[in-house]
């Protein structure tokens, strides 16, 4: 807004917003874009209309204002009359009202972005995560808000947007943050509805797959349930699950009262791929409560023109992680054997990356913005992910909570605590604030817990932390020692590239890099499907012989294999177990002692 409007008194009626959302040729990926803005005060010069670099739900910056063509400015009020703008940044529109009282900007945005979860549109169906579609006007984001949708031939519109009663296709929301969490799907897609709690909840399938509807139903009506007993409430009035069955299609992303998850339609066969899509749909909807109302400071209120920093993105994403195993066991839809196991992997994932030694937690999530999200070849040296590691320090976080208070205490209790602390409506938790919870409820100082574990890089005692429930962490070294090269390659346009080099490995010690094309071993030609196995024919301690295209260059490395710095791990029960171990065990996991009845 102009420099004469900040200190102007409010006019009578403060401005209406309005949309309009059209795709008359979807085959183009071309959404269509309409924004009025209505009455505008004399005083005000001009308008800066706004589009956001970023999505919440990935803190990693898109430049959305990149998909942007054909923006044009006009006079409301049925002139139409052309209005001067010109960009003042990469993503800011800056409109001249002329003392117009309504301004209508227009524009065009390309998707074709689905596995993004950004925007997409093709000869098939439309979605919109609303960042990447729909500017705004900064004075104006707290206002209330219209959404007029023209969906392509007999396509509707699944959301979870309010309808407008007795106005097809036309939705509204309270202020700009809450509109643009609501994500559209456009199509042909099948909605399915459903009630838990008294609460309607809808399940929209766009594409085919051999999934049957009932039993994906079934796993929701699960998911909410668990979700409900652990928070005591559903903060929401309906809840859309969104789901894009296609091929190459995974992953999810949470919004305030729905998601977005892709799935491989033929991937149910077999119980598993209800139990995969079981565990994305629980992690997602954790994030209901988890990140979308209790919130870390400096992610809110939401600056949707820059990055947004906070060192507590562990706790909004790791700690999902963690609850989602957690709730998935005391739901009875995994079972220990399984945990058990995930719980190794666990242990024998964190040791094999070097990073760990290096990043702390809160810098993983400060800098997801700059490193998590950019995927770099040497990641895996230099950091650590504050989805497993976040999942890593809240299982050892759950178990001392309970083994310092007798069990009187959990990671469970901190979480509602904060949940009741923190409301939406506030600030933000800041990590002082997350911690003073934990040691109210842990009854202790928990300062040199996270000092070391949160803050610092010390190395984490598995084995200490499962002992409070029980368990015992056995290493199984390999006999003989199984050969370890430390790379990963993949195959590329039928080459086989190495991908990323573990620092300390015999790869690393002799010169490989990554991006180098692997030729042969040992003289033979080599392929990433045969790789492990052909280093299984060779043995710790042995030279072998690497051939590699560098730069277009034949290049040979001498390389000598080392053991395995990592053995296998197994994580089973304590064979005389205290009465404290079983109760924290019982507790932790909802389930008996082996061999004990429940209680």
């Amino acid at each position: 807004m102009g420099l004469a409007c900040m200190n102007a008194p409010l006019t009578a009626s403060p401005p209406t917003i309005h949309y309009r959302l059209g795709m008359p040729q979807p085959h183009t990926h071309l959404f269509e874009v309409e924004m009025t803005v209505a009455p505008i005060a004399k005083d005000d010069l001009f308008l800066d209309f706004i589009m956001p670099a970023w999505r919440p739900g990935r803190y990693v910056i898109f430049d959305f204002a990149g998909g942007v063509q054909e923006f044009s400015a006009h006079a409301g009020e049925g002139t139409d009359a052309p209005l001067p703008w010109r960009k003042i940044d990469k993503a800011t529109w800056r409109v001249e009202t002329k003392g117009q009282p309504a301004v209508t900007v227009r524009y065009k945005v390309y998707a074709n972005e689905f596995r993004e979860r950004t925007r997409g549109l093709n000869d098939q169906h439309g979605f919109v995560s609303g960042t990447a579609v729909f500017m705004y006007v900064e004075e104006f984001r707290r206002l209330p808000l219209t959404l007029q949708i023209e969906p392509f031939g007999n396509w509707h519109v699944t959301t979870g947007l309010d309808r407008v009663s007795g106005k097809p296709n036309r939705f509204q929301a309270p202020h700009y943050d809450y509109f643009i969490d609501c994500p559209l799907e456009i199509g042909t897609q099948q909605d399915f509805s459903f009630e838990v709690q008294g609460k309607k909840h809808v399940l929209s399938l766009f594409g085919e797959g051999n999934w049957d509807k009932d039993r994906l139903i079934d796993r929701l009506r699960q998911v909410v349930e668990a979700s409900f007993k652990f928070w005591g409430d559903l903060p929401y009035e309906h809840y859309t699950f969104l789901v894009h069955s296609a091929p190459g299609m995974g992953g999810g992303t949470e919004h305030l009262n729905s998601t977005i998850m892709g799935i491989n339609p033929f991937n149910f066969r077999n119980e598993s791929g209800y139990d995969r899509f079981t565990g994305l749909a629980l992690h997602e909807f954790f994030h209901t409560w988890n990140v979308k109302q209790l919130r870390p400071a400096g992610i809110h209120p939401f600056d949707f023109t820059k990055e947004n920093y906070s060192p507590s993105l562990w706790i909004s994403e790791g700690m999902t992680d963690y609850y989602t195993t957690i709730l998935l066991r005391r739901e009875g839809l995994r079972s220990i054997a399984s945990l058990l196991t995930e719980l190794a992997r666990m242990i024998e994932n964190d040791r094999r990356r070097p990073g760990r030694r290096l990043q702390s937690l809160e810098e993983s999530s400060f800098d997801s913005w700059i490193k998590f999200w950019r995927n770099h070849e040497d990641s895996q040296n230099r950091e650590v992910s504050y989805y497993d590691k976040g999942g890593d320090v809240s299982l050892i976080l759950d178990l001392e909570i309970r083994q310092r208070t007798q069990n009187r205490g959990s990671l469970d209790q901190v979480m509602r605590r904060a949940y009741q602390a923190f409301p939406l409506s506030g600030p933000g938790f800041t990590p002082a604030d997350f911690q003073r919870v934990v040691e109210e409820v842990g009854e202790s100082s928990f300062e040199d817990f996270f000092a070391q574990y949160v803050r610092g890089t010390a190395e984490i005692d598995f084995a200490a932390f499962l002992r409070y429930a029980g368990l015992e962490v056995q290493e199984i070294p390999a006999n003989p020692p199984k050969p370890w090269l430390g790379i990963a390659v993949a195959e590329r346009e039928g080459r086989t590239l190495i991908t990323s080099v573990i620092a300390g490995s015999p790869a690393y010690a002799a010169g490989l890099n990554t991006g180098d094309e692997l030729v042969a071993l040992n003289e033979y030609r080599i392929r990433a499907e045969q790789l492990l196995d052909r280093l299984a024919d060779c043995k710790a301690g042995e030279e072998i012989r690497l051939t590699v295209f560098r730069h277009e260059k034949l290049r040979q490395f001498q390389v000598k294999l080392a053991a395995s710095e990592v053995p296998e791990v197994i994580v089973r029960h304590s064979s005389n177990p205290t009465d404290l171990q079983k109760q924290i065990y019982t507790d932790w996991l909802g389930t008996a002692w082996p061999g004990e009845a429940a209680k």
